[in-house]
């Protein structure tokens, strides 16, 4: 019998990912776990393939709009596409996704509340099996709208520095007040809350000083990025990125700070290989 706090399961070659909802996880299990939560045979276990059979997340840019212009932005962010798709067009890719058996949208942008039908997305995706997550900068935030953000998953706030240092890779107008207060307003209303911070040559030394807000603030997670070399991160790529030594203390540091500070401590997976540099166990 499959166990009360498995919401969704979908077939691989290796046996098949469970979706957890306590605590939220996505769980690759092998064949005899499968058969054990009451699930039969699949011909994907008799295939030769040996690649997962669609994305377990999707990265979903719902609009290029953005009232901030920040210097390395990799989306290129700022005005509108002229060709952005409609709320049900939207509806439509999101049914693709389903039919894929996706398990996680990732809603951003630009700005995703630059569009006044943002929670509706994220309401049809809940509706058909998906769960939504999204990443902000905290501009439009208000109590109502952090009331209505419960229906994300995980909702992430873009923050490279704290106070003054928040504009030191942005080169922007400084919103650390309304990036702050954003952050606050959504953990008072109940969501679960992180930080997505771009490392750079310029904010590296100041990173634990994001995990230690983080930390006082009792957020759920901290992903650090890697700066892009695409959109306007082109132009700024090789006076912002991280130095050599940068890249080889960052892991060091990042073990650190995973035992000093509570929130869960993340990386995207271009920053995989100065992990790998050390040599961790698997």
């Amino acid at each position: 019998m499959k166990p009360k706090n498995v919401d969704k399961v979908r077939y691989e070659y290796f046996g098949g990912i469970a979706e957890v909802d306590d605590p939220p996880t996505l769980a690759f299990v092998d064949k005899t776990y499968m058969k054990e939560l009451g699930y039969k045979n699949s011909l994907l276990w008799d295939g030769e393939d040996k690649y997962l059979s669609a994305p377990t997340e999707v990265h979903f840019s719902i609009t290029n709009k953005c009232p901030l212009d920040c210097s390395y932005c990799a989306a290129d962010s700022g005005e509108a596409l002229s060709q952005e798709l409609t709320t049900a067009e939207l509806k439509e890719a999101i049914d693709v996704l389903v039919e894929m058996n996706v398990f996680h949208v990732a809603l951003g942008g630009g700005e995703i509340f630059e569009r006044s039908d943002a929670i509706e997305i994220a309401e049809y995706c809940r509706t058909k099996g998906i769960v939504p997550n999204c990443t902000i900068n905290g501009y439009y935030m208000n109590p109502d709208l952090a009331q209505q953000c419960r229906i994300f998953g995980q909702i992430n706030v873009s923050l490279d520095g704290i106070g003054e240092n928040y504009n030191i890779n942005r080169d922007t107008t400084n919103i650390f007040n309304k990036a702050d207060r954003a952050i606050r307003m959504l953990v008072e209303a109940g969501n679960s809350v992180g930080i997505n911070t771009v490392i750079t040559r310029k904010n590296f030394d100041l990173l634990e000083e994001v995990v230690q807000y983080a930390d006082k603030l009792n957020l759920k997670e901290v992903l650090f990025l890697r700066l892009k070399p695409a959109g306007r991160g082109r132009d700024v790529y090789d006076q912002y990125c991280t130095t050599h030594k940068q890249n080889k203390i960052f892991f060091p540091h990042l073990l650190k700070w995973a035992e000093k500070y509570s929130p869960n401590l993340q990386i995207d997976c271009s920053l995989v290989p100065h992990i790998c540099y050390h040599e961790p166990s698997k």
